[in-house]
């Protein structure tokens, strides 16, 4: 298995006096804006569980909330480079960003000064093995699963090169000293499971819809967050009821998606989004509904900004 987390530069986060995040919640607080890598879940293949597990763990619109807080903090990759997450974040561009640990695991491998954090809430990437149907060597092949899942099979998971995560239990009693234990770490997670298939059936609608609230408008969204927070500190230091409410009003709208749980649950939307790339039809409905969406969002971004920067303007 593989297990999501954060990548870390500790001499970075020295360099800026930054404490190391500990959970999804930490990465939305607005010292580390400017300081995240994230990758584009349209766009890099690992990143779409990302968005799933969170709005499993956390709810549909309060999933989508930290998202939103999360991306305007950050540095939106999509790899089109030949840049990694890992490769940004050990390069010193970032002190942070969301990956796979055994991404990271190889960089330190070969010397990186990195680090990784597994939040308290997380998921894991099972790796699959089969034997092909067609197979003209099947005993060899039987050979080679039974080794994968035997003890030296799963042992040889523990090497620095692979540093994976065994499937069996039992294995990690011969784990090296400080190694991730996710069976020891999944018993603190709130009871927390996150259901790989139910995040799959809406996928191609939660990232599609990723794109729409952030991707496509990160720079409003940045903006919008600048000043919903520069509002919000204005009220600390002179609280008025009338304003504090009229900024929960807008941070409602910040975060408020144009489509619920029960609408990405819908088979028949999700048949859209899942085949659009391989039906006309699909992607020219995929197209309408996203400007329906991006309509809604447009729309509440400005609404969301003119209530902070009334507020603003009354200081």
């Amino acid at each position: 298995m593989a297990g999501f987390g954060f990548v870390i530069n500790p001499e970075y986060l020295q360099q800026h006096q930054l404490p190391a995040p500990k959970t999804w919640f930490d990465l939305a607080q607005p010292i580390y804006a400017t300081h995240l890598a994230f990758p584009i879940p349209s766009k890099v293949g690992f990143a779409p569980a990302i968005i799933d597990f969170i709005l499993q763990a956390y709810g549909w619109q309060a999933g989508w909330a930290l998202l939103s807080e999360i991306t305007a903090n950050a540095y939106l990759m999509d790899f089109s480079q030949g840049e990694t997450v890992v490769d940004r974040i050990a390069g010193g561009k970032n002190g942070i960003g969301l990956s796979i640990d055994f991404f990271v695991a190889a960089k330190i491998a070969n010397g990186a000064a990195l680090s990784f954090t597994y939040p308290k809430i997380t998921a894991y990437s099972p790796a699959y093995v089969a034997i092909t149907a067609k197979t003209t060597a099947r005993p060899e092949a039987q050979q080679f699963v039974e080794f994968l899942l035997s003890d030296s099979g799963q042992k040889t998971l523990f090497d620095p090169d692979i540093r994976k995560l065994p499937v069996r239990p039992a294995i990690y009693q011969d784990a090296p000293k400080g190694y991730y234990n996710p069976f020891v770490a999944i018993q603190a997670m709130d009871n927390f499971v996150f259901d790989n298939q139910l995040g799959i059936a809406s996928q191609g609608i939660t990232v599609a819809l990723f794109d729409q609230l952030f991707t496509q408008r990160q720079v409003q969204l940045k903006k919008l967050w600048q000043t919903l927070q520069q509002a919000e500190n204005l009220l600390k230091h002179q609280y008025d009821p009338y304003l504090w409410h009229q900024l929960q009003q807008a941070k409602k709208l910040a975060i408020n998606t144009p489509l619920t749980a029960a609408d990405a649950a819908n088979p028949a939307l999700q048949q859209i989004f899942a085949q659009r790339k391989t039906a006309a039809e699909f992607e020219t409905q995929a197209i309408t509904i996203e400007k329906q969406w991006g309509a809604i969002i447009d729309r509440n971004y400005q609404d969301a900004l003119k209530l902070a920067l009334d507020i603003i303007a009354t200081y």
